[in-house]
């Protein structure tokens, strides 16, 4: 068993299983990006977050949702861990248990916000196309998507990015290339 699959164990239900899914494909991303670019990994989860906390911060200030500073503020947290050790999903379950909830709980507000992130974006592409047609494109009606798209897709894919993300011994990012 390696240090991944214990602290991403595979879970015995379908949530858990398709956020194992969504983290090793995450991870395969993290590795394309080491393999490609010059940067870290911890450099693409770093910009994902702050992309995501930038876009609701920006959905408040234009859109007066006032919910979305609770987005940034979720992406925040998550970009002042994201130069430690991961705590992955192993202990995301056992902080869940202990306050009451099942084990699956991670793994389905982790889904259901990745999932309204990529819906979000999928409208904008929707209404970009339709766009294309009719020759209209209403600033307003693109915006309130597109921010809400990028805020949770951001948060969400740069927090399953960060759940493997490799740190040396001090929590700085160490650069591995297999």
């Amino acid at each position: 068993m390696s240090l991944n699959d214990r602290f991403n164990r595979p879970g015995n239900n379908a949530l858990t299983q398709l956020d194992r899914y969504l983290t090793d494909h995450a991870d395969r991303l993290g590795q394309y990006w080491l393999h490609h670019t010059p940067w870290h990994r911890q450099t693409l989860t770093q910009g994902l977050l702050a992309l995501g906390a930038f876009a609701a911060l920006e959905r408040v200030l234009l859109l007066h949702d006032v919910l979305y500073l609770a987005i940034a503020f979720m992406a925040m947290q998550s970009f002042a861990r994201s130069g430690v050790l991961s705590i992955g999903r192993l202990q995301e379950e056992i902080q869940y248990e202990a306050a009451g909830l099942p084990a699956w709980t991670a793994s389905a507000m982790n889904i259901l916000c990745l999932f309204a992130g990529l819906m979000s974006l999928a409208t904008v592409t929707g209404y970009l196309l339709a766009s294309c047609v009719d020759g209209i494109a209403p600033p307003a009606t693109i915006l309130d998507p597109l921010l809400s798209g990028l805020a949770f897709s951001g948060w969400k894919v740069g927090e399953y990015i960060a759940r493997t993300n490799p740190t040396g011994p001090s929590g700085t990012p160490r650069r591995i290339k297999a």
